[in-house]
């Protein structure tokens, strides 16, 4: 079975030009792979079949001693980002065994999935389209408040 799947991280972004049309298209540069198998599930240790894959070397002063016994036993490094990927079959892999971005090939479609950075709480403003108090005529301490959002008990005005 050949893995069709990697894990990888932004590293930046670019654009590229296109001379046909004469504009240019914004591009995400990722880091994909190296990736080392680290475990190999099956269907009758552990009812299900997987491969579990480490990316990026992990400081030995951050890992704890369930991680370190985990990859002293497949014979490589501590990894920073571990994943685990459903497969059918499992058979051809090998734990240690290296992945890197050859595996694709030039007009392969890729499916890529990531977790945004996470920019806080958001504020009614951003959240609801609200558009705050007034900014002058002393009203300092309102300017980004929600205010009144509906009628209260008596339907009169807001």
């Amino acid at each position: 079975m050949a893995i069709d799947f990697l894990i990888g991280r932004k590293t930046g972004m670019t654009r590229v030009f296109d001379d046909n049309i004469g504009l240019d298209f914004p591009v995400t540069i990722l880091e994909a792979g190296p990736c080392f198998i680290t475990q190999i599930k099956t269907t009758e240790k552990d009812s299900y079949s997987s491969v579990q894959l480490g990316f990026q070397n992990k400081s030995d002063r951050h890992v704890k001693k369930s991680e370190n016994g985990h990859f002293e036993k497949a014979g490589l490094p501590t990894k920073n980002i571990i994943k685990e990927v459903l497969t059918d079959n499992v058979e051809g892999i090998d734990i240690g065994q290296n992945f890197c971005v050859d595996i694709f090939e030039m007009g392969d479609l890729v499916t890529v999935s990531g977790i945004s950075k996470g920019k806080g709480f958001s504020g009614h403003m951003k959240r609801h389209g609200f558009s705050g108090g007034r900014r002058s005529h002393g009203k300092n301490s309102v300017m980004r408040k929600a205010g009144a959002v509906g009628a209260g008990t008596d339907p009169a005005r807001i």
